[in-house]
């Protein structure tokens, strides 16, 4: 998120889009701050300063619902390029506040904050979203369709190390928060 950036150290990788999805989520679940470390189990607060446990709790519920859809995800690298496949084949109705998205994550990044309250520290990241693709329309998808297939190509900056980069696929209900199904991927195999 780039809302810290006032305090004299700009974070390389955060966007202001990530700040404004944050945002959004407390907003729809009535919440009045959004705040770091923040986490949301399908749309609602898991408060890690109160309960770890409650966390541990809610994403074990979370895990065990069935998936509303089934993804599959392939990714091929070409030079620069990072061609991503998204295979969605729905478990029933796709409402129309079901939205997909891509997102293609890199791992054991580092960076030096020169400002603020870490000031001297070298903070190591992984996970780090590089490039997020979305919302992607699903609905209505046409009776008698089994799966519904959603190209996009990234372009790799030069310094983003392919050994690092995965990525993931993710179908949220937007009016409630809650994930349908989602998928992980090194960036350059297949997973289902």
């Amino acid at each position: 998120v780039d809302y810290w950036d006032y305090i004299g150290w700009k974070d390389p990788f955060a966007q202001a889009a990530f700040a404004s999805r944050q945002r959004d989520a407390v907003r729809r679940q009535r919440g009045q701050v959004a705040y770091t470390p923040q986490i949301l189990v399908d749309g609602a607060g898991a408060s890690i300063w109160a309960s770890p446990a409650r966390v541990e709790v809610a994403l074990a519920k979370a895990a065990a619902r069935p998936p509303r859809a089934r993804l599959s995800v392939r990714a091929e690298s070409a030079g620069e390029v990072l061609n991503i496949e998204l295979g969605i084949q729905p478990a029933g109705l796709i409402a129309p506040d079901v939205l997909a998205f891509i997102a293609l994550t890199e791992s054991r990044l580092e960076s030096k904050v020169v400002a603020g309250e870490n000031r001297g520290r070298t903070l190591r990241h992984d996970h780090v979203v590089r490039e997020l693709s979305g919302p992607i329309t699903l609905a209505p998808i046409p009776p008698g369709v089994r799966e519904m297939v959603v190209r996009k190509s990234i372009v790799m900056p030069r310094a983003w190390k392919r050994q690092d980069l995965a990525v993931s696929a993710f179908l949220q209900d937007t009016r409630s928060g809650e994930f349908l199904q989602a998928v992980r991927l090194p960036a350059c195999g297949d997973a289902g």
